[in-house]
């Protein structure tokens, strides 16, 4: 993983800290490192009733490259689509946009 990977994981921890203060839903944003130094970055953002209402999910692989997960057809392939994603969703679910 480089550098540039760890800040952008940094980004997204960021805007998913202010997920809730902005829509009022519980995000979630886990980093989740494998053996062979594969690492994903995993987006959750779930209603009051623990219902996902938004999902992500991107993979850096061993050699740095970054790509949906197989089997996942749509969402973002790489960290950089995975921030401006959850940013676009944020900013149309926001409480007074909601409202």
């Amino acid at each position: 993983m480089q550098i540039a990977q760890i800040n952008k994981l940094a980004d997204i921890q960021g805007i998913a800290c202010a997920a809730h203060e902005q829509t009022g839903h519980q995000t979630r944003h886990e980093v989740e490192t494998f053996s062979d130094g594969g690492v994903w970055s995993t987006v959750g953002v779930y209603d009051r009733y623990n219902e996902r209402v938004y999902h992500s999910r991107v993979s850096i692989e061993p050699d740095g490259s970054e790509r949906r997960l197989t089997g996942e057809t749509d969402g973002p392939g790489t960290l950089a689509e995975q921030a401006v994603q959850l940013a676009e969703w944020i900013a149309a679910n926001r409480k007074e946009v909601a409202a």
